[in-house]
């Protein structure tokens, strides 16, 4: 099983993928793909993704006990990082314009 999910990607992006998976919604993805389509399709996205594209693949492994594998391009602000064995899910929140500023006097 994979699952890509596509972030500010051009429609030549979105279109190549809605050619060979399942969308299930806007930016996700979902098919049941070899090793090696798998790869020439990540090196697809990384191609012709742009400075803002943001992309994610998760696809089955037998490599840890969640039975998972991925990867990332882009700046998306939830993350997978790994923990102790384990592939988590973070939440990065947008910084607010003046909030963590310096404080003026008047």
């Amino acid at each position: 099983m994979l699952v890509l999910v596509l972030e500010c990607a051009s429609p030549k992006l979105y279109g190549f993928c809605s050619s060979w998976a399942l969308q299930l919604a806007t930016g996700v993805y979902v098919a049941n793909l070899p090793t090696k389509t798998r790869e020439e399709i990540w090196e697809q996205v990384v191609e012709w993704a742009n400075a803002d594209t943001r992309a994610v693949m998760i696809w089955s492994s037998t490599t840890n006990e969640q039975g998972l594998e991925y990867r990332m391009i882009g700046e998306p602000r939830r993350r997978v990082v790994e923990r102790e064995g384990l592939l988590i899910s973070t939440w990065i929140p947008r910084e607010v314009e003046g909030e963590n500023a310096p404080e003026h006097s008047p």
